[in-house]
């Protein structure tokens, strides 16, 4: 999975549309939108904004789901499930 797949999938489990995000990151629409498109490379601020919004590691955004080991996984997975409402 990649950058973009995981700031959409993180969003959606988040219950939040491109807008929310936004706002909560002072990120603009239009570049959550290319971001979730994995068009360009964010800035380490981006994605600082994002992990303060989510609440989230950096392996979080950042790792290539369908190429993590079985312990990269489950804390994933965990964090998920602590970041659920």
């Amino acid at each position: 999975m990649s950058f973009g797949k995981n700031v959409r999938r993180m969003r959606q489990d988040k219950g939040w549309n491109q807008l929310q995000l936004s706002k909560r990151t002072g990120i603009r629409v239009g570049h959550i939108s290319k971001l979730e498109q994995d068009e360009g490379d964010p800035k380490l601020s981006t994605l600082h904004k994002l992990m303060d919004a989510f609440g989230c590691s950096p392996d979080s955004l950042l790792m290539d789901v369908e190429k993590m080991n079985i312990d990269a996984m489950l804390k994933q997975t965990l964090e998920r499930a602590m970041n659920l409402p």
